[in-house]
């Protein structure tokens, strides 16, 4: 072999450092790349409560409705478009939903409607219900607690 055995054991020093390098980046933990939200978080509203943003289509103009959570109601009369968003308050222990949604016109024959919630629980998946009915609506629902919290 040629060449001074400190240059040689400087480069293998080298070349273990960088294959070292190489596994610990390929192998580390994968870092969660979830945007933080600060004005839509899960806010403990006392306990066994947990406010929740949520957003709600509607197919067609609704005349009334109303949104109920058993720890929160919130009326849906006098909305003009076909969205509608805010928050809502579940209970933890028992995370139930109902929609009730009477429309502005009659559906025609054949013709189905819908509502589409979307509920955005922060650090989890975004939740998406979609209730449809040839008439008005009248639905409920429970969600999985692992899901809210």
């Amino acid at each position: 072999m040629r060449g001074s055995p400190w240059h040689r054991c400087l480069f293998l020093l080298v070349a273990l450092i960088g294959v070292g390098c190489g596994l610990w980046y390929l192998t580390r933990p994968a870092v969660a790349n979830i945007p933080v939200v600060m004005s839509a978080s899960t806010i403990p509203d006392g306990q066994g409560k947990v406010v929740i943003p949520y957003e709600l289509m509607f197919s067609s103009p609704i005349q009334s409705g109303l949104l109920d959570s058993t720890l929160q109601q919130i009326s849906l009369t006098g909305i003009s478009s076909h969205t509608q968003t805010g928050t809502i308050t579940f209970s933890t222990s028992q995370p139930q939903l109902s929609l009730s949604i009477e429309w502005q016109q009659s559906a025609a024959q054949n013709e189905r409607r819908f509502a589409k919630l979307s509920l955005f629980p922060p650090g989890k998946k975004q939740l998406d219900y979609v209730f449809d009915a040839a008439g008005n609506m009248d639905e409920f629902i429970e969600l999985q607690p692992e899901a809210l919290e």
